[in-house]
């Protein structure tokens, strides 16, 4: 075999390698997810309390200021409340909330957009 090929196959390997990797990763880290949302479903109300305690990042899309998000929500109109809601809570896509709404989807774009501007102005205190 002539000797300009020997780098292609041990790149090949090389890829091959990465791959099967990746995919043993990929395995692990849902396995991992799988693991702690059974560890998180068996938590009482106290030790919720204790960990929420100690945690000092901010997880919520809206908490900031220490406001909390059904007060901060009240300041959007009932449609913008509605998109935020289905987006950000209920993981719905945007056609499923135009036929829902019976809007069409660039209305429902123009909607999320403009609350989330009126969302930053209110928690930047604008």
């Amino acid at each position: 075999m002539p000797s300009e090929f020997n780098n292609d196959i041990v790149f090949a390997r090389f890829i091959n390698y990465m791959k099967k990797a990746l995919l043993h990763k990929r395995i692990n880290y849902l396995k991992h997810c799988k693991f702690l949302k059974e560890q998180e479903l068996q938590l009482e109300d106290k030790e919720w309390n204790v960990l929420s305690s100690k945690d000092n990042m901010v997880h919520s899309f809206f908490a900031f200021n220490g406001k909390d998000e059904q007060s901060i929500l009240k300041i959007l109109t009932e449609k913008q409340r509605q998109v935020i809601t289905a987006i950000y809570y209920e993981e719905k896509t945007i056609e499923t909330i135009a036929k829902d709404l019976k809007l069409t989807p660039n209305a429902i774009y123009q909607i999320k957009f403009r609350a989330i501007e009126k969302l930053n102005k209110y928690l930047k205190g604008e």
